[in-house]
């Protein structure tokens, strides 16, 4: 599938008053850069760049002054919704040179372990991987049916698309596990005899008080008249 268009412009003015400025007109702020050429900084479309990453677009074909430039998607900046792209980076590549990025990393199946009580859990959603800009897969699938309670998923075990391979060394990183689940017991409730004889107790203790306080008193009143 070929890389889709982004016909871009460059940006005169920088800065966070020009670049709100060319939100609101409906662009994104960006920058171009790589393979020992000059930063290009740039405006995009937000329309037909959200478009593309949509459909899961990684690499692109920039067009600029009537030039064209291959670029690999390196980093997005979103706002604190994750809803408006508030700035990209873009970096340039050859198409006959081999790039490293993150793809997402998709479970498929389901776990025999999870019909004996077991749940499924994905520790790592993401790698790094690295294949030639031709090759990027949207995402790597990891067959997750054969694993039972206790066990475990690790990078190696995925069946990596011909042309594609792991760029992180440590192989043996776990990617899903099924665990058993516990049930947490419920605690006793706190039975309500003992909370009825704890309000009553200051009550008894009070009636006390008064009775030996009007014994004192009569007591007094019988000295005073003898």
């Amino acid at each position: 599938m070929a890389n889709p268009v982004l016909q871009v412009e460059k940006r005169t003015q920088t800065g966070t008053h020009a670049n709100r400025r060319l939100r609101r007109e409906g662009k994104v702020p960006a920058v171009l850069y790589g393979h020992k050429e000059d930063t290009l900084v740039i405006s995009i479309p937000e329309k037909a760049l959200r478009t593309a990453l949509q459909a899961g677009a990684k690499m692109f074909r920039i067009t600029c002054d009537n030039s064209e430039q291959d670029a690999l998607v390196k980093e997005m900046q979103y706002d604190t919704f994750g809803c408006n792209i508030l700035h990209a980076d873009f970096v340039r590549v050859a198409m006959d040179e081999e790039i490293t990025l993150e793809v997402p990393i998709k479970l498929r199946g389901t776990p025999v372990g999870t019909t004996k009580g077991g749940a499924l859990e994905q520790i790592l959603r993401a790698v790094e991987v690295k294949c030639l800009p031709t090759a990027i897969p949207d995402k790597l699938t990891a067959d997750v049916s054969g694993l039972d309670i206790g066990g475990q998923l690790v990078l190696k075990d995925i069946e990596l698309p011909s042309g594609v391979e792991i760029a992180q060394d440590d192989l043996d990183a776990m990617v899903a596990q099924v665990k058993f689940l516990v049930v947490k017991e419920e605690e006793a409730p706190v039975e309500e005899e003992e909370e009825v004889v704890s309000s009553k107790e200051p009550e008894v203790i009070a009636k006390k008080a008064r009775e030996e306080e009007e014994k004192k008193g009569e007591e007094k009143k019988g000295e005073e008249k003898s």
